[in-house]
Formats: structure tokens, C-alpha cells, sequence
């Protein structure tokens, strides 16, 4: 018991000292705007200084979706529902970036992704990147 505490202990003092938090949900599912639903596989937030000294905070999604992974406009379509669901979240949270991963299962049975990425214009509204 005492070990594992120690253990504990010496991962909090590493993800400090790094100046990394995370936080992460696991699989659930989420009703759409347009009544269709998804599974999120995972829902992650976290902060950092990137390389260039810049402070991020990101919230990132990883979903099963519903279309293949060459279907670009379907895809882009169903994250842009995705960021309607969780808008009212992420406009809570000062984040720097907003990531929201469609994946897939391929032949050979590993997974694959397509990360969608969001970020503020100039106006300071969140804006799909290309």
C-alpha cells in the first residue's frame, strides 16, 4: 500500500514538474444536433508549452464514426455537429485548440484516424481548419 502510494505520489510530482494536467473520459455515447449518435472513445483536455514557449490548452475527441475515412465531406460534416454538441463545454474552457478525431477500423484490424482541427480566427470565432 505504502508503494503504491509512493508511486502515486512520484507521478503527480512528474506531470507538475513538467507542467502538463490532463484530463480524460472514457467511452460513452452522445446524441448529435441531427438526432444521429456516436460513441466517443475518448475525451481528453490538456496544457502545455509547446516547443516555441507558446501555452496551449486543447480538448480533443476521438469518436468512432459512421463514415470511411476517405469520405472527407462526411467526415468534416459530422465534426462540425460533434463541435456543436460540446460548444457550450469548450466555450467554458480557455482552450487553444480543439481537435476532434474520427476513426475507423481498417482491414487489417488496427484503427485509423483523421484528426479535425479547430481553431480561433481573427475574430476570435472557432473556425475548422482546412
Amino acid at each position: 500500500m505504502r508503494r503504491a502510494a509512493a508511486v502515486l505520489l512520484s507521478a503527480s510530482w512528474a506531470i507538475a514538474l513538467c507542467g502538463c494536467t490532463a484530463r480524460i473520459s472514457t467511452r460513452h455515447a452522445i446524441q448529435l444536433p441531427s438526432g444521429e449518435s456516436v460513441m466517443i472513445d475518448r475525451q481528453h483536455e490538456d496544457s502545455f508549452t509547446n516547443v516555441s514557449g507558446v501555452k496551449k490548452h486543447i480538448f480533443e475527441v476521438e469518436y468512432i464514426s459512421a463514415y470511411g475515412m476517405d469520405d472527407i465531406a462526411s467526415l468534416r460534416k459530422e465534426a462540425m455537429e460533434i463541435f456543436a454538441y460540446y460548444e457550450p463545454q469548450i466555450d467554458k474552457g480557455d482552450y487553444t485548440d480543439v481537435s476532434f478525431a474520427p476513426e475507423a477500423k481498417t482491414p487489417n484490424n488496427s484503427v485509423e484516424a483523421r484528426p479535425i482541427l479547430f481553431q480561433h480566427d481573427a475574430n476570435g470565432q472557432w473556425m475548422m481548419m482546412p
